[in-house]
């Protein structure tokens, strides 16, 4: 009886894909602190992400410590921030992106320096995610656990644009996050500060490469107040195929397309 009730109040992610493009904050997105995005084990490695005519490359490393507590043996797996930035960056603006470091004293900071003397500064101020069990119950990032998927499963019926939304019952992993970034560019006159959230769905594939959605929503600065409307939207579908690496020289082993040059790795 308190099953259904429980997954309604524990799974928000799907809910708010469904409600996309008419989104608004705030949103029920926690501050993460200074505590990273914690991915499932399946994410760990180099990935070849591909979104329509864009393709880069993405790390995702092993880290000793996990919801910020060090020490316990385990190992958690969490984005390289500065160099997917960098990849994702130099696909989209090309020459016009210099550089991308972290904060080392911050996950959730990373500083874009751009060309015209230009300097972006993000900080991620929200963030959610949920990992749906595979069998019979459902946990969001904090440890809540609710077991049924009825309610998931009918919103994502609700929900024509899901293309790679997983169906009640599928056996499949999948993992939701949704992140919400305060940008502040800096430059010639004024900062101008803008909020991105950017919601992404994956769903990991019988042959190891995962498919994923993201919906992107930009809102204005807070300066003109904490709720909001979205300025602009987006969806894009990505697909992730596993890097391949040599044995010998731990080189990656690619089938890019003829004449694509790849990024070298660091």
């Amino acid at each position: 009886m308190l099953a259904p009730i429980l997954t309604l109040l524990v799974l928000l992610l799907p809910a708010r894909a469904a409600q996309w493009p008419e989104w608004s904050l705030p949103a029920p997105l926690p501050r993460p602190e200074r505590q990273d995005l914690i991915y499932p084990a399946w994410f760990a490695g180099r990935w070849q992400v591909s979104s329509g005519a864009i393709s880069f490359e993405a790390r995702f490393c092993q880290q000793p410590e996990v919801m910020g507590k060090p020490g316990r043996g385990e190992r958690a797996v969490v984005g390289d921030r500065a160099f997917n930035a960098l990849s994702i960056g130099k696909a989209v603006l090309g020459e016009q992106l210099l550089s991308v470091r972290s904060d080392p004293a911050n996950p959730n900071r990373q500083i874009a320096l751009l060309a015209d003397r230009q300097e972006l500064e993000s900080q991620v101020v929200g963030r959610r995610s949920e990992t749906p069990a595979i069998s019979g119950g459902s946990r969001a990032a904090g440890g809540s656990t609710a077991a049924g998927s009825s309610t998931a499963g009918s919103t994502a019926a609700a929900d024509p644009t899901a293309a790679v939304r997983s169906t009640a019952g599928s056996t499949a992993p999948e993992f939701w996050a949704d992140e919400l970034s305060l940008q502040v560019l800096h430059g010639p006159g004024e900062p101008r500060l803008s909020r991105v959230e950017t919601l992404s769905h994956f769903v990991l594939q019988a042959d190891g490469s995962i498919q994923g959605e993201q919906w992107q929503a930009s809102y204005p600065s807070p300066s003109l107040g904490l709720a909001a409307r979205p300025t602009g939207t987006n969806r894009e579908l990505l697909r992730l195929d596993p890097i391949n690496l040599d044995p010998i020289t731990l080189d990656p082993i690619r089938l890019d397309p003829p004449g694509r040059q790849s990024d070298p790795a660091s």
